[in-house]
């Protein structure tokens, strides 16, 4: 199916009268490329391109984008009915949802477990190492690679390169600190 594209042609006979025009996909190109579709607004509703006023057509963009939006946050999430849950199945609405504050408390426990060793194998860094790494990732103001360059007098690929040799050096460190905790 192809697109139909449509502009308006005002008739100044007293009466102002609005006759629809309709276009190609070639001529319509042509029309906003022109002095004359200079300023003139079109809503592109996928098999129709249709004028309108500068007003009708932010209220139509706007929509869009919202219903855009609420389409993207739906993804993944499912309704379910827990009248349905409970007469099917005889379960009440706390047994179908899960426990967010169960699941909360688990997940911020094993976040504070991987903190505790990520800072057991800081400690365990020469001082040139955990000094290059606090500066790019732990200290409020944090430096660039080109910064610290600069301020050891070598390049930019020297500081990184010294970077991912210690940042290697730290994940086997916390593989080891894990292996040895269990």
């Amino acid at each position: 199916m192809s697109r139909k594209y449509f502009r308006k042609e005002v008739s100044g006979n007293g009466a102002k009268t609005i006759k629809w025009v309709e276009m190609s996909h070639e001529e319509y190109h042509h029309f906003i490329c022109s002095p004359e579709g200079k300023g003139r607004f079109f809503i592109d509703m996928g098999d129709i391109v249709i004028e309108a006023s500068q007003e009708e057509a932010r209220l139509y963009i706007a929509e869009k984008n919202h219903h855009d939006y609420i389409s993207r946050q739906k993804k993944g999430w499912i309704t379910i009915s827990l009248y349905e849950a409970e007469k099917e199945k005889g379960l009440n609405g706390e047994e179908v949802l899960p426990d967010r504050q169960r699941l909360g408390v688990k997940n911020t426990v094993i976040q504070r477990i991987e903190i505790e060793v990520l800072h057991k194998a800081l400690s365990l860094l020469d001082e040139e190492s955990y000094s290059l790494i606090s500066d790019l990732y732990l200290s409020v103001n944090r430096k660039t690679e080109c910064e610290l360059a600069l301020k050891y007098g070598i390049s930019q690929a020297a500081i990184c390169k010294r970077k991912k040799k210690i940042l290697s050096l730290l994940k086997n460190l916390v593989i080891k600190i894990q292996k040895s905790q269990q």
